[in-house]
């Protein structure tokens, strides 16, 4: 062309070069041995339609990287080979191009306000030579669409890709929620980015590349009820709405790749599992509904809603919780399959607010520690064990405020624990496990302040490595201080002490406190490490009831003097 042309119909059999021109036309054909070259604009007017056909592969628009354009007119393809850059535009809604063959269709951008309408087995490909465009037109396709290139094309108009899926394979490709038209996922290649432009639904994401869900705007995934793993990059700024779970299947995330995620995760239905790394580090916050998990390994340090269930369920590692300072759980956090669970740093709430009942802690098999290396408070709630599972205190700084335990409880060597109406329960099935740890001052002990303890089942002392007893060392395990008393009612089942020969333990069980003592044969009371009258007042009381923790000497079962005379000498040597 060396200038506009508009002849009324078209029938090439040969070259045309556009060379920059507009050539607009009411119908005509393009047969198989005609070549549209250059980067001029060919426009189809009407009434008519024109076509481009071939029985075989074909490269009638392969040098082509213009515009064509239905503007007013249709547009049919119906060959194998297409591979343009040209941007194809559907001008006017009344507008129509149909794509037939099986072969798929290569081509720039999509452009207009039109509909675009794909034959059972034709497929399209667009962004060809990082072409970017705007389509707000109908795509209507059996199979699925692709998008290649550097460059960024948006699907604001209403498709149908009922059941097919959505690829990126390069570049970004911006989505409305009636673009997504009903497909089945969106798959995000590793150089590919799905641009969320307005809250939309989306069953299933897939693949090692990004997803960016701007401010204001949602992400809903897994209606369908299907599970899915997505191992790519997400994205979006502080505030924004986020990311809403729905559904009753899973979906997978890596962990390590939402350090860039701070909008909000909602988990109405189904399960979210993390795996490695921190979970959603810059999180605006996490609500889990009543019918939501939130399950994985890793680290949680944003602000939570749960009333539903958190769940550590890998064995690769521990879910650590902590880090903030408004933690809600009026659920279930938990431990199954292999994890554990570890809270430092917080202030975790747990009593009932409205309609929101008390929470739990649940140590399913696994460990529930609480660390306590920073302050860490639990507030109301239960928390209990199942199975093998147990409840561990570690740390010095933990605060344990109008909480019901019941279950396995392990008190580590230098816990320390501030009790507020602490409620401590262990059956004939559980075990209370001591790591002795001396006390050096009197605000020592594993757990102060006032509550109730019913201990049954096993007490089992063990020893911290390196530790060397002397006699006159104790442990506080379970004490009053200056807010209050303890009421404890103990009855263990059985009593495990570590061979500390030839000195001894000795478990002090009172109404109010249980300490556990290094001592001798002779030291029977306290002040434990000293020999003086107390002592033998102790040995006679237990004598003269019949006790036979005071059975010395031979014949053993039986109390007589041989036994008086077995603690004499012992009074008399003293404590090693």
């Amino acid at each position: 062309l060396a200038m506009d042309a508009n002849p009324r119909r078209l029938d090439i059999r040969g070259g045309i070069d556009t060379n920059g021109y507009v050539l607009e036309t009411e119908n005509g054909s393009l047969y198989s041995t005609s070549n549209l070259s250059g980067d001029g604009v060919l426009r189809v007017v009407g009434p008519g339609f024109l076509s481009a056909s071939s029985p075989t592969t074909s490269d009638i628009f392969n040098e082509f990287s213009g515009k064509m354009e239905a503007s007013g007119g249709e547009i049919h393809l119906n060959f194998s080979g297409l591979n343009s850059t040209m941007t194809l535009c559907v001008d006017q809604q009344s507008d129509r191009v149909e794509f037939g063959g099986a072969s798929p269709y290569t081509i720039g951008a999509i452009e207009g306000e039109g509909a675009i309408e794909l034959s059972e087995h034709s497929r399209v490909i667009f962004g060809n030579g990082n072409a970017n465009g705007v389509f707000s037109g109908s795509l209507e396709s059996n199979n699925r669409i692709t998008k290649i290139g550097t460059g960024r094309q948006d699907l604001v108009g209403t498709n149908d890709l009922t059941d097919t899926s959505i690829v990126i394979s390069e570049g970004t490709l911006g989505l409305t929620d009636s673009a997504v038209g009903g497909a089945s996922k969106v798959e995000v290649y590793s150089l590919g980015r799905f641009l969320v432009l307005e809250d939309l639904s989306v069953p299933i994401i897939e693949g090692p590349g990004t997803v960016e869900i701007p401010s204001h705007t949602s992400l809903k995934i897994g209606e369908t009820d299907e599970s899915f793993t997505f191992l790519g990059h997400l994205e979006s700024p502080f505030g924004s709405h986020g990311i809403i779970k729905r559904g009753t299947g899973f979906a997978v995330f890596r962990a390590s790749n939402t350090s860039d995620f701070a909008g909000s995760l909602v988990i109405s239905d189904g399960e979210v599992r993390f795996f490695g790394g921190s979970i959603l580090p810059a999180t605006y916050g996490i609500s889990i509904g009543t019918n939501g998990t939130l399950a994985g390994y890793g680290e949680i340090t944003r602000p939570f809603t749960n009333r539903g269930r958190i769940l550590a369920d890998w064995s690769s590692g521990p879910m650590r919780i902590g880090g903030y300072q408004d933690l809600r759980n009026y659920g279930t956090i938990g431990t199954e399959s292999g994890g554990t669970i570890e809270l430092d740093g917080l202030y975790l709430q747990q009593y009932p607010v409205g309609s929101y009942p008390a929470g739990r802690l649940e140590a399913n098999g696994r460990a529930i520690r609480l660390v306590g290396d920073n302050p860490t408070t639990v507030h109301g709630g239960t928390i209990e064990t199942i199975g093998t599972g147990k409840i561990e205190l570690v740390g010095s700084a933990i605060t344990l405020r109008e909480v019901d335990h019941s279950g396995h409880l392990s008190l580590r060597s230098g816990v320390d624990v501030t009790a507020e109406d602490f409620d401590i329960v262990t059956g004939a099935e559980h075990t209370l496990n001591v790591e002795f740890e001396p006390d050096t001052d009197e605000s020592d002990g594993a757990i102060r302040g006032h509550g109730t303890a019913t201990l049954g089942g096993t007490l089992q002392v063990t020893l911290p490595d390196g530790y060397e007893p002397a006699a006159g060392d104790s442990m506080t395990v379970i004490d009053g201080d200056d807010t209050g008393v303890w009421s404890i009612d103990e009855s263990f089942g059985s009593i495990e002490l570590p061979d500390i020969s030839p000195l001894l333990m000795r478990v002090v069980s009172n109404p109010d406190s249980l300490t556990v003592v290094v001592s001798c044969d002779a030291d029977l009371a306290a002040p434990f490490g000293a020999l003086n009258f107390l002592d033998v007042s102790a040995f006679l009381d237990l004598y003269g009831s019949g006790d036979l923790s005071v059975d010395l000497a031979a014949p053993f079962g039986t109390l007589n003097f041989l036994d008086v005379s077995a603690y004499l000498t012992a009074f008399g040597n003293g404590c090693p």
